[in-house]
């Protein structure tokens, strides 16, 4: 970030933050005027104080969990996952306003009656500390001086953004298990009138889940930073999946149910038309390649793997073949997310650059008892280090390594 545009988000914030202590409401000038850390203990002081007007419904409390340790994990990536042999699964809940707003910033804000920003139903990245706020950071939504003008929205609305919703591991494993929080609260989704997402959730795994889900597409409104809503009833799913926090979160059961419930129960099992071992391709990707060449793909065609491309299969067919398979071998990347298909004791060996370790399929791994192998090739002359933000280096694991641990 350029000393320019930091000294422009620190004087935007400054004027925010001067406008949240004048008296009125984020409806006409300004941000919303408070912040919601927790929508539980929220809902508790109102009721304490006889409130009205918003229902929460607890599905799970937050728990500790034990994580499953991998099979085998190469030492760049292997301090990560000692760090993480504990983890907790989230706080699971329904929230239901009257008279809330909903802002299209980012991947969706959630402000109520009373113009207060709710944090923990509003995804954010909240990653920029402003010199006055002590270091301590501010949420989006409270770093922007001026709302777009507000407009009525009727009926039951459900807001199902969660970040990176537009990706497709964050897509079906962070938004989807929303719709089965709905469905746990007896919110039947026929009857909600208009589903919120962001404007990047377009792809078509995105609509092949609204066919699933016997959602119309003319119910799915699309939002971005100028859509600013006054809804009748706004639900509101609790962000209860690990997002891109698996570090700390697992998935939780319940969401994984049902995402497989949603592609694989009620399907004619098919498992002798999928292979047992298969090698996920990436070629066609920009990034992230494995660079094992022809003779290498052949080496492990001899040992019975069979290459895949999964953007040539449909989702349901991509849940088919990771539950026929029973040996898995892929570099790094979204389509991974189809671990969740896999049934106990099939093996996976990730492909990592040393530029970008990333830890969700550990926890994807372990939360459906899989055996987890993590290989980490060699970093090309004068690369930089493990970046979070997703490193685009291809991935130089030679198959010699590769068939250590497939056969």
């Amino acid at each position: 970030m350029t000393k320019v545009r930091q000294a422009g988000r620190s004087l935007r914030s400054t004027v925010a933050r001067w406008l949240r202590r004048v008296p009125g409401s984020s409806l006409t000038f300004g941000p919303p005027r408070r912040e919601v850390a927790s929508t539980l203990e929220w809902h508790r002081g109102r009721e304490m104080r006889g409130g009205s007007g918003t229902r929460l419904q607890i599905l799970g409390l937050r728990r500790e969990t034990e994580r499953r340790a991998p099979m085998h994990a190469d030492l760049p990536i292997r301090g990560r996952f000692e760090a993480m042999r504990r983890g907790a699964i989230k706080l699971r809940f329904v929230a239901d306003f009257s008279g809330a707003r909903f802002w299209g910033l980012g991947y969706g804000c959630v402000i109520d009656a009373d113009d207060a920003l709710h944090a923990d139903l509003s995804p954010a990245f909240s990653d920029f500390a402003p010199p006055e706020n002590g270091g301590a950071t501010l949420h989006d939504a409270l770093q922007i001086p001026l709302l777009p003008k507000v407009r009525p929205l009727g009926g039951t609305v459900a807001a199902l953004g969660t970040l990176f919703c537009e990706n497709f591991h964050h897509w079906l494993l962070d938004a989807v298990p929303k719709f089965g929080l709905l469905r746990e609260t007896g919110c039947a989704l026929e009857q909600v009138d208009t589903f919120l997402l962001p404007r990047g959730a377009t792809q078509t795994w995105h609509r092949q889940v609204f066919e699933r889900l016997g959602i119309a597409v003319s119910k799915v409104r699309y939002t971005d930073r100028t859509t600013h809503l006054r809804v009748d009833r706004l639900v509101v799913p609790s962000y209860s999946e690990p997002g891109r926090d698996p570090e700390r979160f697992d998935y939780t059961p319940e969401g994984l149910a049902f995402v497989r419930g949603l592609f694989l129960a009620g399907e004619t099992r098919r498992t002798g038309a999928y292979p047992k071992k298969i090698l996920v391709s990436r070629e066609r990707a920009t990034c992230r390649r494995w660079l094992g060449g022809a003779e290498d793909r052949a080496r492990l065609g001899r040992e019975g793997f069979i290459t895949v491309r999964l953007e040539e299969h449909s989702l349901a067919e991509q849940a088919a073949m990771f539950q026929a398979a029973r040996v898995i071998v892929m570099p790094a990347g979204g389509g991974l997310a189809n671990l969740a298909f896999c049934e106990p004791g099939a093996r996976v060996v990730e492909l990592f650059s040393p530029a970008y370790l990333p830890t969700f399929s550990l926890a994807l791994a372990g939360a459906r008892e899989l055996d987890y192998c993590a290989l980490v090739g060699k970093s090309p002359p004068g690369a930089a280090g493990h970046s979070d933000a997703g490193g685009r280096e291809d991935i130089d694991v030679p198959v010699e390594r590769i068939l250590e641990y497939v056969s």
